[in-house]
């Protein structure tokens, strides 16, 4: 009989005769495929007078994104044009990259927040590969109220 490494009380997934830390869902690549393969994580910072959203866009260029608010609800969008590959002396017949999936993704991001923005103060800036965006919130609005 062989010694393994597998704690019953431990957690975790089972892999190659012993537990390889936290516990991992097998359909989590596939949801990662289906309906979150356009998702792009992101930071959301919330002031008195804005919200800002910091997300990464590696690889992608400024023709390449396209961001636009509807009310309180913001959407960012990016998708990267594929280049052909075209042959010459110096050129690879194949080219392989590891995070191509990644990189060369759609990214579409709908994020919802308390107020309503103002779609003419919106600011975005991508630098490095980081876009971020800058949404100023439109001011509460009170309505009189008239006595009959």
């Amino acid at each position: 009989m062989t010694k393994s490494n597998y704690n019953p009380h431990r957690g975790g997934m089972h892999f190659a005769g012993g537990a390889c830390g936290p516990k991992f869902d097998p359909n989590f690549m596939h949801m990662m495929m289906g309906k979150w393969q356009n998702y792009m994580p992101y930071d959301l910072e919330e002031t008195k007078t804005e919200y800002i959203v910091t997300m990464p866009l590696p690889g992608l260029e400024v023709k390449d994104i396209e961001v636009s608010v509807r009310g309180s609800e913001i959407l960012i969008e990016a998708k990267k044009e594929q280049q052909p590959i075209e042959g010459g002396v110096d050129q690879p017949i194949k080219l392989e990259k590891q995070a191509s999936w990644i990189l060369n993704r759609p990214v579409s991001v709908k994020i919802a927040v308390q107020s309503a923005i103002d779609p003419e103060k919106v600011k975005a800036r991508l630098k490095l590969g980081v876009l971020k965006v800058n949404f100023t919130k439109l001011p509460k609005t009170t309505i009189d109220i008239d006595e009959e």
